[in-house]
C-alpha cells in the first residue's frame, strides 16, 4: 500500500509482460561545452517510462515498447539498471 493525495492506494507488483510503470533516474550530459566548476547545476533527472515488462532481476528493470507474439519478438527495448529505479508498478 502506498499513500497519494491521502488517500491508501493499493500497488500490485506487475508481472512478466504486463504494462509497466517505471519511475528511475537517468545519467545525463550535465554540461554541453567547456564550463567552470563554479557554473555547474548538477540536477537529477527523474523519468517516467512506460512499456511491457520484459525481464526483472537484481541487476536490470527491461521493458520494452512493442511485442509480437505470433514471431516471439519485442521492439525498442529500454534496459535500466535497478540501482536506478525508484518504483515499479502495473500501468492502470
Amino acid at each position: 500500500m502506498i499513500w497519494r493525495r491521502g488517500r491508501r492506494v493499493e500497488v500490485v507488483a506487475p508481472a512478466l509482460f504486463d504494462s509497466t510503470v517505471v519511475v528511475w533516474i537517468d545519467a545525463h550530459a550535465a554540461t554541453l561545452r567547456w564550463t567552470t566548476f563554479d557554473e555547474l547545476e548538477i540536477n537529477e533527472r527523474e523519468i517516467v517510462s512506460v512499456g511491457f515488462l520484459v525481464q526483472d532481476d537484481d541487476e536490470h528493470v527491461v521493458l520494452a515498447q512493442s511485442m509480437d507474439h505470433v514471431t516471439d519478438s519485442v521492439d525498442s527495448v529500454l534496459v535500466i539498471p535497478r540501482a536506478c529505479v525508484r518504483s515499479l508498478r502495473r500501468a492502470p
